[in-house]
This record gives C-alpha cells, structure tokens and sequence, in this order.
C-alpha cells in the first residue's frame, strides 16, 4: 500500500508541477530580447551570451589529435549485402493507393497535433506602443492613417482567434518627430502537459495507423527458389548387396 501510496504521489506531484505553464516573453524597443521563464527557471534567448574563447594550448592538443587520427589508415570493411528497398518493396505491393493512405493519415494526424497545441497557446500580455513620424506634417497624418488601418484590425484577429488576458495598444502622430519609434511586448504562454498529451496523441496515431502497416508490407518476400538451394543435398545411395559381394 505504501509503494502505491508513492506512486500515486509521485504522478500527482508531475502532473501539477507540468501544469504550470512555460511563459515566453518578447521585447522590442531599441533591440529585440527573448527569454522562457518555467517555474523559477529564467533562459535568456535572445540576445545570445557571449561565448568565452578558449586557451590555444587546448586548441593546440586538439588539432594533433586531429590529425593523428588523420593520418591513421582507415581499417578495411567487409562488403555490406545490398538489401532491398523497404520504401520500394511497399509501392510495390501496395501500389499509389497505399501511399497516399499512409500520406493522407500521416497529415491529418499533424494537422490535429498542430490545431491542439495552437489552441493550447494563451497572450498573457500584448503591448504595443509607436510614434509616427515622418518630418512632414501632411505625410505624419498619411501614415498615421495607413499604420491604425493596418495594426487595429491585427490585433482585433489576434483577439477574436486567441486566448489574450491582457492588451493595449496605442499609436500616435507625432508632428515634430523624422521618423518612428516603437515598443512591443509581450508574453505568450503554454501548458507542458497539454503538450505533451498532444505529442503523445500524435505519436501513437502515427505508430499504429501509418508506422505499424509500413513495417509490415515493407518486408521483402523470401525468395523460394534459394530457399531450395540452401537444403542439404541428398544422401547417396548404398551399395547394392551384389556390389558389396564383388
């Protein structure tokens, strides 16, 4: 019972601790920054850090044994069997038709692992900010209109077809400015164990409806005639009682 007990635990603990979500978070106002936060983990993505230069002598000792392994000859194979196709053994017995089984079935199981784990993504947050400006008080209020036109109809799509908790956005004319200025934010976030199931989903429908069948109509078939040049030739005959007598 105890053992169960700690099973059970066990289970529960990753289940909750996958629960939480993975947030990404994406920035922009002079340089882009990317970072994944999961729990009380923080990677910096974007910019990269910067990678420290090793010594020379490491260099040094792993150029000689480049080169000695280099100049070691290359030990001989044995000539390996040509084996059949299995891609061609199953277009052979099963012709178009069963390629475009294995295709169509292969498809509509990614296109569902997609759709699921595109549902699965929520905006916790969704910023946006941006002056124009274009030096010129006829042309600022041109592109002014040009970019809202654009940009609120982006976002009212991005609302209507995700989960956002949070978002604003807000674009100004600025009259005196040369040129625009903007800043960006957001964070987008996913569920591991709902991505997991769906990879799992994805895995299994893959296994059993294309995997499964392939592996067995790729096999090649046994040639019967080697079979008979591999049995063991016939005993020969005894001798005759009048030859053992002469």
């Amino acid at each position: 019972m105890k053992a169960l007990a700690i099973i059970i635990g066990i289970i529960v603990f990753f289940a909750l601790v996958l629960s939480i979500r993975v947030k990404v978070s994406l920035d922009y106002a002079e340089k882009p920054a990317c970072s994944v936060r999961w729990l009380f983990i923080k990677i910096p993505v974007y910019p990269p850090k910067e990678k420290t230069k090793k010594p020379k002598k490491e260099k040094a000792k792993k150029d000689n044994k480049k080169k000695e392994k280099a100049e070691e000859p290359p030990a001989e194979k044995a000539p390996a069997e040509k084996k059949e196709n299995p891609f061609m053994v199953f277009f052979k017995k099963e012709g178009v038709e069963g390629v475009y089984s294995l295709l169509s079935k292969t498809v509509s199981a990614l296109n569902s692992m997609i759709g699921k784990i595109i549902r699965q993504f929520r905006i916790e947050e969704l910023y946006l900010y941006m002056l124009i400006g274009a030096g010129d008080a006829a042309e600022t209020a041109q592109k002014y209109g040009e970019t809202c036109a654009k940009f609120f109809p982006l976002l009212g799509a991005i609302v209507s077809n995700f989960k956002v908790k949070k978002y604003d956005i807000d674009i100004s004319p600025d009259f005196l400015a040369n040129k625009d200025k903007a800043e960006f934010h957001t964070v987008i976030s996913l569920s591991p164990r709902k991505l997991i199931n769906s990879v799992l989903v994805f895995g299994l429908k893959l296994l059993f409806g294309v995997l499964l069948k392939f592996l067995l109509k790729s096999r090649p078939k046994k040639n019967k005639a080697a079979k008979q040049n591999t049995k063991t030739p016939p005993a020969p005959a005894k001798e005759t009682s009048e030859a053992a007598a002469v």
